[in-house]
């Protein structure tokens, strides 16, 4: 397990730290931590996964709407 300042760092308490989080502020977290740019191809990447499971040709607000809330 990696150490910072000789200190162990234990993943399932940051885990539980985050959870703690807004989901405004874990978003705030993800940003300053992989920056903006990988974050909205991530996204982008998993919104086109889901169109294409779901067989939609595009990605329309209304199928985006179903995909959120299904």
């Amino acid at each position: 397990m990696p150490k910072l300042k000789e200190i162990e760092i234990n993943y399932e308490d940051i885990a539980d730290l985050v959870r703690q989080l807004s989901p405004k502020e874990r978003i705030a977290l993800l940003l300053s931590a992989i920056g903006i740019e990988k974050w909205k191809g991530i996204v982008y990447a998993y919104a086109e996964k889901l169109a294409k499971e779901k067989s939609f040709d595009k990605l329309t607000e209304d199928n985006l709407n179903r995909l959120l809330h299904e």
